[in-house]
């Protein structure tokens, strides 16, 4: 590997890392512990909403009035993609 290409690969490293950590401030440990409060209703800080996995949320946008719009937009293969899986059609 020439030296162009390992700074051009060690940019993209520091860039990934600035930016992931950009995304997760703000994110406190106050902020979790509290995840299930009116103040943080609209956001879902971790994968089952509150630490108890409650998986509630009081937003409404979602209601029997208009559930019927609700469709699957994407579903994974049950057993992961694996090479052999996708090349098998």
């Amino acid at each position: 590997m020439n030296f162009r290409h390992w700074i051009a690969r060690l940019a993209a490293i520091a860039v990934a890392g600035l930016a992931t950590s950009s995304l997760a401030q703000g994110v406190i440990a106050e902020r979790l512990l509290n995840a299930g409060s009116e103040a943080e209703a609209g956001n879902w800080l971790m994968v089952h909403k509150t630490l108890d996995a409650s998986w509630y949320s009081p937003l409404d946008q979602i209601n029997g009035g208009n559930f019927v719009d609700v469709h699957l937009a994407v579903a994974p293969p049950l057993g992961g993609l694996s090479g052999r899986d996708r090349d098998a059609d």
